[in-house]
């Protein structure tokens, strides 16, 4: 059993102590097992190895942007509506609710015609107006792929609406895994599970009316890269679990409106956990990622995934949502911003980030240049990872 005089032996902190429960005071994470067996990543040396300690507080740079308004309405995308999948088509007449539209003999079944049994119209072009599990009232897609569809529903119990996320019966077994893995998760940066149907199957999560993280008309620089940290501080809370998103990018970043006593505020949150997999159960190469936010398929995170994989993920989403703030790089913090994007999605997977704590440490370091100049002119007095203040006799008065 660890005791509070153990040092934290993470090399992004080093700093902290090991408490009773096991966990460090300045970073809240578990000390890292000694004597484990599995290789060693390549040592870092020299300039690529960036700052030598982490703060204990990386993600000071939220604190040097000032609270941004969220507009009135978020524009929802319009996602383009699939037909209603064949397990929910059921006659509308209430009297009959016999299955139609169902396929067989290896045809799809028909979208509309007519019920065989009362002769009753229908048509499933369109979602909407079925309910699943005697609950959910469905009113429209929000999106779909492969593996199956999220649609936008109405939770009759609780009042308000939610996301069902129905997935192909092929992959049931995601499903659970997700289920699994969201419902052990608290985070105000990442979406929150309500619920598991084994119709479908079909997830229950929250609703954030919002739209994917993007820079928006009057969008400050600053504004965005603190949506960076707080996409790192989710993915620290993440990897501290040993668990990987594997498909960061900026439509699992949703951005939306707040609302709270100090007025509503533009948040984001991070979702569609379909990917996640464990750093020590899981095996493997990666299988479901994307491929443009992604590192390249030779990379060595594609056969042995790190918290590399989501960080690279992170540098290729701020490096197209801040695209229209870096054609001038003598603006203040712009070339910053270059080198610290070179850096998180860089060729070798040594030259990048270790941590999502060492990225916070240089992206709030591109913030404070960025605030520092006008309109802000805000300045900060941060004291240095590496040394201490000078003793009384020493310093230079």
């Amino acid at each position: 059993m660890t005791t509070s005089r153990q040092r934290c032996n993470r090399p992004d902190c080093g700093r902290g102590t090991i408490d009773e429960q096991g966990f460090c005071d300045r970073c809240d994470r578990l000390p890292l097992p000694q004597g484990g067996t599995g290789p060693e990543p390549p040592a870092r040396t020299g300039a690529s190895a960036g700052v030598a300690q982490v703060r204990p507080d990386p993600w000071y740079g939220l604190g040097l942007v000032d609270p941004v308004q969220a507009p009135e309405a978020l524009q929802v995308p319009d996602v383009p509506s699939e037909p209603v999948a064949e397990q929910h088509r059921f006659c509308p007449n209430p009297v009959c609710g016999q299955p139609v539209g169902r396929g067989h003999d290896g045809e799809p079944g028909r979208i509309s015609g007519f019920c065989p049994q009362c002769g009753t119209g229908f048509d499933f072009a369109q979602p909407g107006g079925f309910t699943i599990a005697d609950r959910y009232e469905v009113r429209r897609t929000l999106g779909s792929g492969a593996y199956g569809a999220a649609y936008l529903a109405h939770d009759r119990n609780l009042a308000t609406d939610v996301v069902l996320k129905a997935l192909h019966k092929s992959v049931a077994k995601t499903a659970l895994h997700e289920r699994d893995i969201l419902v052990e998760l608290r985070h105000d940066s990442i979406v929150r599970i309500l619920g598991y149907e084994e119709e479908g199957p079909h997830l229950v999560l929250e609703y954030v009316p919002g739209e994917p993280l993007a820079a928006r008309p009057g969008d400050r620089l600053e504004t965005l890269l603190a949506h960076g940290v707080r996409v790192l501080q989710a993915l620290d809370y993440l990897h501290a679990r040993g668990l990987l998103h594997c498909d960061v990018k900026p439509l699992n970043i949703i951005r939306f409106r707040e609302e709270n006593p100090a007025g509503a505020l533009d948040r984001v949150r991070l979702i569609d956990f379909g990917a996640v997999r464990s750093q020590t159960k899981d095996t493997g190469p990666v299988v479901a990622f994307t491929r443009a936010y992604a590192p390249p398929e030779s990379d060595p995170e594609h056969l042995r995934p790190t918290p590399g994989f989501d960080l690279y993920g992170l540098g290729m989403t701020l490096r197209e949502v801040c695209r229209s703030y870096g054609t001038d790089r003598s603006a203040p913090g712009v070339d910053s911003l270059h080198l610290l994007l070179e850096r998180a999605t860089h060729p070798e997977p040594w030259r990048r980030f270790g941590s999502a704590r060492q990225f916070a440490e240089q992206l709030s370091g591109v913030v404070r240049q960025v605030v520092a100049a006008p309109p802000t002119c805000r300045q900060v007095t941060r004291l240095s990872a590496l040394f201490g203040p000078a003793p009384e006799p020493l310093h230079g008065g």
